[in-house]
Parts: structure tokens; sequence; C-alpha cells
């Protein structure tokens, strides 16, 4: 009650504040998190790049450790691929720590997942890794499937999608639609059900994305969104004007395509319970 004003991270956060505060008076704010330039430029070294050699197709399993993920649900929905040159990583490293925290959640998930594609196929990733190593981790991942209800894994969508890779979200997440309406082509996660192996795999290309995230979260062009936020909050009345602020996006996508290296897909990945890197 005593929070005057608020600073949304995504743009449908601002919608689901105002339907759950009744608070309606109070100032809101859109400012994404900045992307380092040097993520920027892994990703487009990701960007394209030609199949692993052993032709795996390696799949993310939600991004934390919450069961609000809906882990076993997606577990259940790609069951039928299992004997499919598939890897399946489950990010679990932090998360479980809500009110419907579930005892031994990290264990259920784990057993169910080797019980249904094999020990050999299933990664646990449990310890945190650092933001360059994680960054590298889903350049990897060539599908990754978000079974939740609410804005979540933002950060995995954007990277994921920027490497050239594929995203299945829920019709019920509001992130769907906006990413869909703004034609940054997501998959509705119900309809894995009634799909073959090759469309579940069927790349795509998604060139709007590169262009948003871009106008989003590079530093240059973040610096805006902040600026105005603290202009604003010191009294200055007057906007700041975004075309003086960055470079024209192309430019940008020209520099990172000049200075980025292209490369092949892992074929190995060596994580562990305890250790884990790339």
């Amino acid at each position: 009650k005593k929070i005057g004003k608020v600073v949304a991270i995504f743009k449908t956060d601002i919608d689901a504040y105002k339907s759950i505060f009744s608070n309606k008076s109070k100032e809101i704010f859109y400012a994404p998190y900045p992307i380092r330039r040097s993520v920027f430029l892994e990703l487009e070294s990701s960007e394209k790049v030609l199949p692993r050699l052993n032709n795996e197709i390696w799949i993310q399993v939600g991004n934390n450790a919450n069961s609000f993920n809906n882990h076993l649900d997606i577990l259940s929905k790609l069951r039928k691929f299992s004997n499919e040159p598939i890897k399946i990583f489950i990010p679990m490293s932090y998360g479980n720590d809500w009110h419907n925290k579930i005892d031994n959640y990290v264990d259920i998930v784990r057993e169910k997942a080797i019980e249904w594609f094999g020990e050999d196929k299933v990664y646990v990733l449990k310890n945190l890794m650092s933001i360059d190593e994680y960054s590298k981790f889903l350049e990897q991942i060539d599908i990754m499937v978000i079974a939740t209800n609410r804005q979540n894994a933002l950060g995995n969508i954007t990277k994921n999608l920027y490497a050239g890779g594929k995203v299945f979200l829920s019709e019920k997440n509001p992130l769907y639609d906006y990413f869909n309406n703004n034609h940054i082509k997501i998959n509705r996660y119900e309809d894995i059900d009634d799909m073959s192996f090759s469309d579940f795999i069927k790349t795509e290309e998604n060139i709007v994305l590169k262009e948003w995230l871009i106008e989003n979260c590079y530093p240059e062009k973040n610096l805006f969104f902040w600026d105005n936020i603290f202009m604003k909050l010191s009294g200055m009345t007057d906007s700041v004007d975004k075309s003086s602020f960055a470079r024209f996006t192309n430019e940008i996508i020209s520099d990172m395509k000049n200075n980025a290296r292209k490369k092949i897909k892992s074929n190995y990945i060596d994580i562990s319970d305890d250790e884990q890197g790339i």
C-alpha cells in the first residue's frame, strides 16, 4: 500500500498488476532488463548454426524448481518421443520455496523423467550457473517448453529464440498472445499432444524477435527506458528523444554480425548433479 510507483519489466505485467491490486492510481513504468553486448554477440554467433553431428535434439523443460512450471505435465506430453534422439534438460537450481512448496519436488521430477526417458537422456541442473555460462547453455537448446500460466522465464525465452530455438508456451501465459500479436512466433504448448516428432522439431525463423530484443534490451537502447523513468522521478517533464539515444537497430545488427563467430552446436554437455558446465 505504501509503494507509490511500480516498474514492470514486461508490458503484460502492467495489466497483471492492475488486475491484482485495486490501487489503479499508482504510476506504473515499463523498463525491461538490459542484456550485455557480450551476450548478444554470443547469441548472434549461435543463430542458424548447423545441427549437431549426432542429430540429437535438446529440449529444455521449465526454468526453475517451482511446481507452477508443471514439469510432470510437460514430461507426460513429451513421453511419446522417448525413443527419438533427444536429451531432456530440466533447470532446477532454485525455486520450490513458495507457499505451495512440494517436499522432494526435484527428486520426484527427476525420478519420473528417468523412468520415462532413461537416465542417459535426462539432465537435471541443480547448481546455479553464471550468466555467461547459462547463456551459452540456452543457445544450445533446440526446443524450450514452458507450461506456466503466468509470465515466467522471459530471459530464457528471448535468448533461446534469438539463437534460433523453438519455444512452446501455454495459451494461458500472457506472453503467448503478446509475442504472437507482435509477429514473434511462439508455439502453443497444448498442441504438442497432436504433433508428430517431425512437426515438433520443425525449425522456424523469428526475424522480428531479433529487432524486438535489440530495441528493448540492447544496452544503448535499454538506457532510454530507464533514463525516462529517472527523469520523471526527478520532476523533469520532458521525455528523452529515443532517436538521439542510440544507433539505428540495423547498425547494431550489422555490428554484431561483423563481430560474431558462427559455430556448430555441441554434441556433448558436461552436467552432473554436483558440477554443471558446458
